[in-house]
């Protein structure tokens, strides 16, 4: 991750431009983590909401890459519940987006450190399992791709409760 992250501060990643199956991608990382999550006990759910574009055009490696990373941070903070990929297309302005969520009902992330998340070589205070690794750059990567495929991504957070990163895609 940290020449990833590297790369990306240098500018030396290309995005590609290609039409794809966004069905394709979610399920890839649905069978990824399966197996991840059913170990843990918890369910793992691909939740289609309305009817999605059969062809989206997009850098596929690099939407795919910042799901898988999502629904991976999402299961190792999550104890018990679920981990949800839910997906729709919303209207907003009379422009299309597919907005991706990963909804978990993990420990969540406290408001004051909620704005932090997203900077490399973050580690929660508060996260009570330190021992779950990592260089802190997962969230600051998975922006930064976010942001080179035209995307938001924001995450929605309360302690206890769980965490919803979404990822707003712009439909082509």
């Amino acid at each position: 991750q940290i020449l990833e992250h590297s790369k990306l501060q240098n500018g030396n990643l290309k995005v590609a431009d290609q039409d794809c199956s966004l069905f394709s991608i979610l399920t890839e990382s649905k069978q990824l983590f399966q197996l991840q999550a059913a170990e843990k006990g918890l369910l793992l759910n691909l939740v289609i909401r309305g009817s999605l574009p059969s062809v989206i055009r997009t850098d596929p490696l690099k939407l795919q890459q910042v799901v898988n990373n999502l629904v991976a941070n999402a299961i190792k903070f999550t104890v018990a519940g679920s981990v949800n990929i839910y997906v729709e297309t919303v209207t907003m302005e009379q422009v299309e987006y597919l907005d991706i969520r990963i909804i978990d009902s993990g420990i969540g992330i406290p408001q004051d450190e909620i704005r932090r998340i997203f900077d490399p070589f973050i580690q929660l205070k508060s996260n009570p399992d330190r021992t779950s690794g990592g260089a802190g750059l997962g969230l600051a990567i998975c922006r930064s791709l976010a942001e080179m495929l035209g995307a938001q991504l924001e995450v929605q957070s309360a302690v206890a409760t769980g965490s919803v990163f979404t990822l707003r895609l712009k439909i082509e």
